[in-house]
């Protein structure tokens, strides 16, 4: 392990700058319906108290001297330097002014923005492919980003479409590569229960009690009959809950799965994961039920299928009629968790005082003690669209249009892997960016590994609201580390720097509307432009849906963000199609009949950025088809000086249009460019 140096130039900069701006974001509230207090789960008791309405909200809190007035707020995180403060805290927003009266700076933690945009058109992937030249670098150098990771720095990701679960990066023991920087995955498993087991192996005293929330008592059933049950070799079973939101469906809700834990190889070392699956199911669907009715919980764990880490099938999914079509997901188990509250390590993170970013306990993705797992979900799906848009193999076919015709969705990328890293509910972006590229926390400090986890980071987020971080984009803390990620020999003398994605932003169009961390001068950033597909038959051959032109395409969208960046560089980099898409989605059906298919509508330049993610896997693969030595400045060249030109001033278009046909003839030797 290698300390990273000091990055003096990095550092005065930031120093210069306001010390107190944080980076923790809450999620757009407006994007969520409000939860009625039926969406709760029937299988957890929940104290009254905890359903009231606080109007809790976090808060950033700086000033001079040392704050001592935070007893009984929740603090996320503190700063202290010989300036002063800064502390992240959650409060009743009735009790915040109390800070105002002590002299103290009080502003509330504003929403991040993510860069997708909803609307009305629709387009399907193969003309994307077309346009951007993913299709004709696959049909001619059968290039399609193999070998190539690529991580997803968003809302999580869900691998339960059959489109994007082989995607899943793996590590060489075959166990799934995931981040979750918020701490929302992590499930407590240290309920434990002792099952009376004779030296016969036989299993007595059983009952079999009906209960009506599993947190007041166990059933037994984890056994069918007295020989033939659930082994733990130490005798000892552990037992907890994951307990989630999601936005996916028609409405708001959550999911409750009970899990058991067991030690099914060597005692005392815990390695199987028991999902309840069929018991979940029929809570999230009670509203499907007839009125009055209740759900038919059997709370059995024998009729389960256990998990594994390392078996490639990890995913926690559930086919209800047995039809072979996947009905219901509750993420992927085997995630890296970062112990936000200490609620493991028994250590509250803190914030570095110059990146920024995080210093929490990372926690194993299974603890042998059996005491807590980690699973990787997506709570509002914009990951997931993320990357489906680079990874969807394109196996399935979908009726996209409601008229009997099937489509297939493939990526930009079909078969680059995918490193999911939740960091848009807790907000740590910065560690989920170090992590990805190799570099890990330890003990306060910050190491570089030796070799980055991935290839690509792609951002489908950013903040346009800059003026209230009292810094300028470009040289904001986001963007600065964009710079020196992306910069080979930048923290390490063989740190090889990482090629960094991000979406322009939506906030166009007029000029110099470029916010954070798309002013990154290093990194690349990307545009959005419109699609155009053929979609009609017979007399309406050759016409579109929904009304949108067929004459032109691949022009820049009104609302893509334009340059230049206030520090003056010539933004966006680069456009790729934002304006609109189908992509595979995660697999959730909220009503047990359900017809609907598991695909979305994606756009905006949270579109855009994955689509040029893959376009620069593909350029990855071959250049290591070639044997050709790359960094992430080789990368960006290539990509903008094969760009097609769509004909609009450089703070429109940057260079223009990606194609990953002309970069890989460009590679190859074909053709000129």
């Amino acid at each position: 392990m290698r300390n990273i140096k000091t990055i003096s130039l990095l550092l005065t900069i930031i120093l210069l700058f306001s010390s107190f701006t944080a980076y923790g974001f809450d999620s757009d509230k407006k994007s969520f319906s409000q939860l009625d207090e039926n969406h709760f789960s029937d299988l957890v008791s929940i104290p009254q108290e905890e359903l009231q309405n606080h109007k809790l909200q976090r808060y950033i809190i700086f000033g001079h001297g040392q704050i001592d007035d935070t007893d009984g707020i929740e603090t996320v995180s503190n700063i202290g330097t010989n300036n002063g403060f800064l502390s992240i805290v959650i409060a009743p927003e009735q009790s915040i002014g109390f800070f105002n009266t002590k002299g103290y700076y009080v502003i509330p933690d504003f929403p991040l923005e993510f860069h997708d945009v909803n609307s009305k058109v629709f387009s399907e992937m193969d003309q994307i492919r077309k346009s951007t030249g993913s299709e004709s670098a696959y049909l001619k150098y059968n290039y399609t980003g193999k070998g190539i990771k690529i991580a997803i720095v968003d809302t999580g990701v869900d691998f339960s479409n059959p489109d994007i679960k082989d995607s899943l990066a793996r590590d060489s023991n075959n166990n799934p590569i995931m981040l979750d920087a918020d701490g929302q995955g992590l499930v407590i498993t240290n309920a434990t229960f002792a099952a009376n087991i004779d030296k016969y192996g036989i299993v007595s005293n059983i009952t079999k009690s009906e209960i009506s929330k599993i947190n007041k008592s166990l059933t037994t059933n984890v056994t069918s009959n007295v020989r033939d049950y659930i082994r733990s070799q130490s005798g000892v079973y552990h037992f907890g809950m994951i307990y989630q939101g999601t936005t996916q469906g028609p409405f708001t809700s959550v999911q409750s799965v009970p899990v058991l834990v067991v030690d099914s190889k060597t005692p005392g070392v815990y390695d199987t994961i028991i999902p309840d699956l069929s018991t979940s199911w029929k809570d999230y669907t009670k509203f499907d039920l007839p009125r009055g009715q209740k759900p038919n919980f059997d709370f059995d764990f024998t009729d389960e299928v256990p998990i594994d880490l390392g078996s490639g099938k990890e995913y926690l999914v559930y086919d209800s009629n047995k039809d072979g079509k996947l009905d219901y997901s509750a993420g992927t188990i085997g995630a890296q968790i970062i112990d936000v509250y200490g609620v493991i390590s028994h250590k509250k993170s803190s914030v570095d005082k110059f990146l920024k970013a995080t210093n929490g306990t990372i926690l194993s993705p299974l603890d042998k003690n059996g005491n807590f797992f980690g699973v990787m979900s997506d709570f509002v799906g914009h990951g997931t669209g993320a990357a489906a848009s680079i990874a969807s193999k394109g196996k399935e076919q979908y009726d996209i249009y409601n008229n009997t015709k099937k489509y297939t969705l493939p990526g930009s990328a079909p078969n680059a892997k995918i490193i999911p890293i939740k960091a848009l509910w807790f907000g740590d972006t910065l560690y989920g960016w170090l992590w990805a590229a190799g570099i890990n926390n330890k003990n306060d400090t910050w190491q570089f590994s030796g070799k980055p986890q991935a290839d690509i980071i792609s951002n489908s987020w950013g903040i346009s609201n800059f003026p209230s971080l009292k810094t300028v984009p470009g040289s904001d803390v986001l963007s600065l580390v964009i710079d020196v990620l992306s910069t080979p020999q930048s923290i390490d003398s063989t740190y090889p720097g990482i090629t960094i994605v991000s979406s322009a932003g939506n906030a166009g169009h007029g000029y110099g509307t470029m916010g954070l961390p798309n002013a990154a001068s290093f990194g690349i950033t990307v545009g959005a432009t419109t699609n155009n597909v053929y979609v009609g038959s017979g007399a309406f051959k050759g016409q579109p849906r929904f009304g949108n032109t067929t004459n032109n395409a691949n022009d820049l969208v009104d609302f893509s963000s334009r340059g230049p960046s206030i520090v003056g560089d010539p933004k966006p980099d680069l456009l790729d199609t934002g304006a609109y898409g189908f992509v595979p989605s995660n697999v959730l059906k909220a009503k047990k009949e359900s017809k609907q298919e598991s695909f979305s509508m994606f756009g905006g330049t949270s579109m855009a950025a994955p689509l040029t993610a893959g376009s620069a896997a593909i350029l990855m693969e071959s250049l290591k088809d070639k044997n050709r030595d790359y960094d992430p400045f080789t990368i960006k060249n290539i990509l903008m000086s094969t760009a097609t030109d769509t004909y609009n001033d450089p703070f429109v278009q940057g260079s223009g249009l990606i194609n990953s046909y002309k970069a890989t003839q460009f590679v190859n030797g074909d053709g000129g460019v």
